[in-house]
């Protein structure tokens, strides 16, 4: 578990769309969660709460809040899209392996994919920079 107190701590965020993927496995709650779980789990994070919602007729929205900061998922089945949000300051590497599991959960045909870090403040009033890592399109 990491605080995000450091003064010199980094945020990694990655945005992405799983296109392509299975209608049935975008509406189901069920498996949103069980995702949410296998993300905290895989990225060694401490979720403080969680919540999942469906839509009707169709969609399902989750959100895991997490001490190193949160993952968001919502669905379009109507599309085959699953949009991913993760954002923590544990790392690249666990959010990747947070990421990494998501994809595991919804299996898809092409990824559409963000990296964006947040540097902190080296000393007190200074500015933050927040930049682009890379942008993937995966097929």
């Amino acid at each position: 578990m990491s605080d995000c107190v450091d003064p010199h701590m980094q945020l990694s965020i990655i945005v992405a769309t799983l296109e392509g993927c299975e209608p049935e496995y975008l509406d189901d709650p069920k498996r949103m969660e069980d995702a949410l779980r296998a993300a905290v789990d895989a990225g060694g994070f401490t979720m403080l709460n969680h919540y999942v919602h469906q839509f009707s007729p169709q969609g399902v929205t989750g959100a895991a809040v997490l001490s190193e900061s949160h993952i968001a998922l919502h669905s379009w089945p109507e599309n085959g899209v699953l949009f991913i949000d993760i954002a923590t300051c544990s790392g690249d590497e666990a959010t990747e392996d947070a990421f990494y599991a998501i994809t595991q959960m919804y299996p898809h045909a092409k990824v559409l994919r963000k990296v964006i870090g947040y540097e902190g403040r080296p000393q007190a009033g200074a500015g933050f920079s927040l930049r682009e890592r890379s942008f993937e399109s995966i097929h």
